[in-house]
């Protein structure tokens, strides 16, 4: 970084011999794969280049104006990271619930903390569904890239498992029960999708993170609170 060099630079030699050892589908596999790197490094040169630019962890609202790029950035970097197997586990943390930031490509122009009381009042329950909306747009975009990658016979997501949503149920209340979440991908062919299930009042979110485990392999037999996997998963 101090010589303003890209990574990719340090190991043109060891590129060109890998290359020299695959056939032509692999080569491109790791051609497009590099380049995916020389863009998201020119990108960030280009976001750091920016007087705005807070390097995390800071505040939410010092986090920069370009909020999609910050967070397309953040999402890349994983597709990457999974994509190569150098991690099998990510998390993503895209608004606070006691942010006060406003997300105006929403087309709301009030905080988000704000609208979350909404002391059910119609119009700031509509403006806070407009926001969470434009929240849940950033992991899918993750979800479509990973969709796009090709991984054996699946995708890169028909071969993982996600949860996606929030920490609560009703903010207006701080109430964390019914939190709504999605869960996305197939673990392989081992989970059942296009399906919304609703499951008895106080269920433990430990039980369907379990189920999660479980269902990509990994045989525990509790997590936290929970009670054991859900029914039907």
């Amino acid at each position: 970084m101090k010589r303003e060099a890209s990574l990719l630079d340090s190991i043109t030699g060891e590129l060109a011999r890998l290359n020299r050892e695959l056939g032509n589908r692999d080569r491109a596999t790791v051609d497009e794969y590099m380049e995916s790197i020389r863009d998201i490094e020119r990108r960030i040169q280009v976001t750091e280049e920016q007087d705005s630019f807070i390097v995390p962890p800071a505040l939410p609202d010092e986090l920069p104006d370009a909020f999609e790029e910050h967070a397309k950035l953040i999402l890349d970097l994983q597709v990457l990271a999974l994509q190569g197997d150098i991690t099998r586990v990510v998390t993503t943390l895209i608004g606070r619930e006691q942010g006060s930031r406003a997300y105006t490509k929403s087309g709301v122009t009030d905080g988000h903390h704000n609208m979350s009381h909404h002391q059910n009042d119609p119009e700031k329950q509509a403006k806070l569904t407009k926001i969470t909306a434009y929240l849940m747009r950033q992991p899918a975009y993750f979800f479509e890239k990973l969709q796009a990658i090709k991984e054996g016979d699946n995708t890169l997501l028909q071969n993982s498992l996600f949860v996606v949503g929030g920490g609560l149920g009703d903010p207006n209340l701080h109430n964390h029960n019914r939190l709504p979440v999605a869960v996305i991908g197939s673990a392989g062919g081992n989970m059942k999708g296009g399906r919304s299930v609703k499951y008895p009042e106080n269920t433990p979110m430990a039980n369907l993170l379990l189920s999660m485990v479980q269902k990509t392999g990994v045989h525990v037999e509790r997590i936290g609170d929970s009670a054991g996997p859900l029914v039907d998963m």
